[in-house]
């Protein structure tokens, strides 16, 4: 962590010492990457080992296309060095040693993909995603939210070996085998590194909790956590093995799910050669690929139409993967259908979340026919039978639903002696249509199995149609029938008001 002096926040400040008197400067360590803010602009700084002496580390200088190795930079009177190379951390740091020229996105892809090949077995949408996975650590700075890689599998499937032979590749690679909350923010936010974690298994534990919440801020730039009265960032890219996928929704909607199996046939081994070999032909060219690619990578830009079907968070993640690609067709589109597949598994994951279970039910309601109100009750009442019907074993109570429908915008109100309830009038109504929207509900989520296979989605709705929700299918128009209050014991209570359906 850096510390904050004459009103300049510098990160990664490891020590701080006075020079002799007479030099009047100070000297300031940088563990992590060279704070931007302390470069001319143009100009990019990256750690590297010395090629003459391995146990030293200098700074690597990129500007007007040149690469220089200085033992220092000078900014305002202090001279900012790199920390020592033997230190037990910065000598597990995979670092380049120099650069060398490097080749278009397509031909590096190939290559890590036929390195991949080597070593483990996997299909080619697994490895062209894995190369994009390589090419996007060099540029974290570039994207205002990181993918997390999970790689699952059985004992025995080779997921320590893969997490080995991507830490030769990745920028600032860091491979640890066990980790805690406390070790997790201080080792991102002094070193930043792309943080490889091994057999990462998270459980019920009040340690696994906090390890969660770490790694759900950590996805997003800008977005501190808050320890002792300190912040520190938990920003990166993060690759991390486990014999399943965490249980959390908010978490899985930026991982790219690795599925491993114990390999059918020989590979070959990765000893600790095998890996220096291997960091000596990726890492100068890579970081020479994020000298002469970070201006178009960081102005890198998607069409809409591309990713549109994609949630938000997925569109970042795709962003993410697809801007060091530079427009390699192929690559391009076997990311995308990788993306596209993980994004429809996350809907149907996020589909046990509170949120999207008391949304679905709202809008479901509201396109059964026209409706006057329903109480707080009734919407967990429905929830639960619809969980009870998919089989889940947990159950949600009204006063969670109060809160869940205060989280997303909607307001309840006093339904008479009955409790506190929704009024769905033609503001409530457009207020639901907003809210599915914005978590990706649409009608093909509520529609009949039935309906499905014959394109069709049930009654028209304009609400639909205005806010984009109607998703490919087929609607009748409405007809006409008296708005019902929704009671969770008797699903259709006639009333004589007339406030809005769709």
């Amino acid at each position: 962590m850096l510390a904050r002096r004459d009103g300049v926040d510098s990160r990664n400040v490891k020590k701080e010492k006075k020079m002799p008197h007479d030099q009047q400067r100070t000297t300031t360590v940088i563990t992590g990457v060279f704070p931007s803010h302390l470069l001319p602009e143009a100009q990019l700084v990256e750690t590297v080992r010395d090629p003459n002496d391995s146990t030293r580390l200098v700074f690597l200088r990129w500007q007007d296309g040149i690469a220089t190795m200085v033992p220092s930079i000078e900014h305002d009177g202090t001279a900012y060095v790199p920390p020592d190379a033997m230190e037990a951390l910065h000598s597990q740091i995979i670092l380049a040693d120099g650069v060398c020229p490097c080749r278009e996105p397509a031909a590096l892809i190939a290559d890590i993909v036929d390195t991949l090949g080597k070593f483990i077995e996997a299909d080619r949408e697994t490895m062209v995603l894995l190369a994009s996975v390589v090419l996007s650590s060099w540029f974290p700075d570039c994207f205002e939210a990181v993918p997390y890689v999970w790689i699952v599998g059985p004992l025995g499937s080779a997921k320590t070996k893969l997490l080995r032979l991507l830490s030769c590749m990745c920028r600032r690679a860091l491979l640890v085998g066990d980790v805690r909350a406390g070790s997790l923010y201080t080792l991102t936010d002094s070193y930043n590194p792309t943080l490889l974690i091994d057999e990462l298994d998270l459980n019920d534990s009040s340690r696994s909790a906090d390890i969660l919440r770490l790694l759900r801020a950590g996805t997003v730039a800008g977005v501190p956590a808050v320890r002792n009265g300190r912040l520190f960032s938990t920003y990166g890219l993060k690759i991390i093995a486990s014999r399943e996928v965490p249980r959390d929704a908010a978490l899985l909607s930026r991982c790219v799910i690795v599925s491993m199996l114990p390999a059918g046939n020989e590979t070959q081994p990765l000893d600790d050669v095998a890996m220096r070999q291997i960091a000596q032909q990726f890492q100068p060219e890579m970081l020479m690929f994020r000298f002469a690619n970070y201006s178009s990578v960081k102005s890198f830009r998607l069409a809409s139409s591309v990713l549109e079907d994609f949630t938000r968070r997925m569109k970042q993640v795709a962003l993410a993967l697809l801007a060091p690609i530079q427009g390699h067709a192929e690559s391009e589109s076997i990311v995308l259908s990788a993306l596209r597949e993980r994004d429809r598994a996350g809907k149907i994951e996020r589909a046990l979340e509170p949120e999207w279970l008391a949304e679905e039910i709202l809008f479901g309601l509201i396109h059964e026919g026209p409706i006057h109100s329903i109480l707080v009750g009734g919407i967990a009442a429905s929830i639960n039978r619809k969980l009870k019907f998919r089989g889940e074993d947990f159950r949600i109570s009204a006063r969670k639903i109060g809160s869940v429908l205060k989280s997303l915008g909607l307001r309840t109100e006093s339904l008479g002696g009955l409790g506190r309830g929704l009024l769905f009038t033609p503001s409530m109504n457009k207020q639901i249509h907003a809210v599915a929207r914005h978590l990706g509900i649409s009608r093909r989520t509520i529609a009949t199995s039935h309906g499905l296979e014959a394109g069709y989605g049930g009654r028209r709705c304009l609400l639909c149609e205005e806010f984009g929700l109607t998703d490919g299918l087929r609607f009748n128009d409405p007809s006409n029938r008296t708005p019902r209050r929704f009671s969770p014991s008797k699903p259709q209570v006639w009333s004589n008001s007339k406030l809005g359906g769709c």
